[in-house]
């Protein structure tokens, strides 16, 4: 857990996000009774859990492919199929590994 105790927000007009919302807020509660210190902090800003569905941006799903396989292209760079990639290991050794 990210030891986060967020507001949950929702868009109104669809009673599913309200439900979402409340049963979202329900599973936060009972963490929170498990574990009382969640969210709290010195410099610790409540973060916010948005909930809206589709229909608050329908766009979005036209504008790219909503793929994991697409968002790795996007984001990587994958040649021929193949990721090359750099680390180092306990001993410092460098290390390129295909994936």
């Amino acid at each position: 857990t990210l030891k986060e105790y967020p507001a949950v927000r929702y868009r109104m007009g669809h009673d599913d996000n309200s439900v979402l919302a409340h049963m979202v807020l329900e599973r936060l509660n009972a963490f929170k009774a498990d574990n009382p210190t969640m969210g709290e902090g010195t410099d610790k800003a409540r973060s916010q859990l948005l909930i809206i569905d589709r229909g608050f941006d329908p766009v979005s799903p036209l504008l790219h492919e909503l793929t994991f396989q697409s968002m790795a292209y996007d984001l990587l760079d994958i040649q021929q199929d193949i990721y090359q990639y750099e680390t180092t290991g306990i001993s410092d050794n460098r290390e390129i590994g295909r994936a």
